[in-house]
C-alpha cells in the first residue's frame, strides 16, 4: 500500500494517487495529509486516483467516510473526483461512497472510470448556480 499526494496548481486541485491494498488506516492517513495540503493552498478540489488500488474497506467504514473527511477539515463545498479502474469489481463500493457523501451534504462527488482528463475537466468547470436544492447523486 502506498500513495502520493501533490498539489496541481494549474487546476487548484489536491491529487492523491494510490496503489496496492487500501485499508481504513491508510485512508485516515491520506485524508489527513490531503486536508493539510488543501488548507495550505486554500483548495477545495480533490482528485483521488484509485485505478491501481484494491479497497479493503467494510461497508461500515465506507459509511463513516463523510464524517472522516469533514472532521479532517475537508469543506462541505469541496468537489471530489474519484477515478476507479473500469474493470473493478468494486463499483458498488464507489457508488456507496458517492451516495453517502451526498446524503451528508457533500453533493459534488463524481466517480470516473479510468479518465484523469475527464475528472480534471469536471473539477475545473464552473459549479452550477446554487438553487437551494442539492443536485441528484
Amino acid at each position: 500500500m502506498s500513495w502520493q499526494i501533490e498539489y496541481l496548481e494549474s487546476a487548484r486541485t489536491v491529487v492523491v494517487k494510490t496503489s496496492g491494498l487500501q485499508d481504513i488506516a491508510m485512508a485516515r492517513q491520506i485524508v489527513s495529509e490531503a486536508a493539510n495540503l488543501a488548507a495550505k493552498f486554500d483548495a477545495k478540489r480533490f482528485l483521488k486516483d484509485d485505478r491501481d488500488s484494491i479497497l479493503e474497506l467494510t461497508a461500515v467504514e465506507i459509511y463513516g467516510f463523510p464524517k472522516l473527511l469533514l472532521e479532517a477539515g475537508i469543506p462541505r463545498d469541496s468537489r471530489i473526483a474519484v477515478i476507479r479502474n473500469a474493470d473493478s469489481s468494486q463499483a458498488a463500493d464507489f457508488q456507496f461512497f458517492k451516495t453517502r457523501m451526498y446524503n451528508e451534504g457533500v453533493p459534488d462527488v463524481r466517480i470516473f472510470d479510468d479518465s484523469r482528463e475527464r475528472a480534471i475537466a469536471w473539477l475545473t468547470e464552473p459549479p452550477p448556480p446554487k438553487t437551494g436544492l442539492l443536485p441528484l447523486p
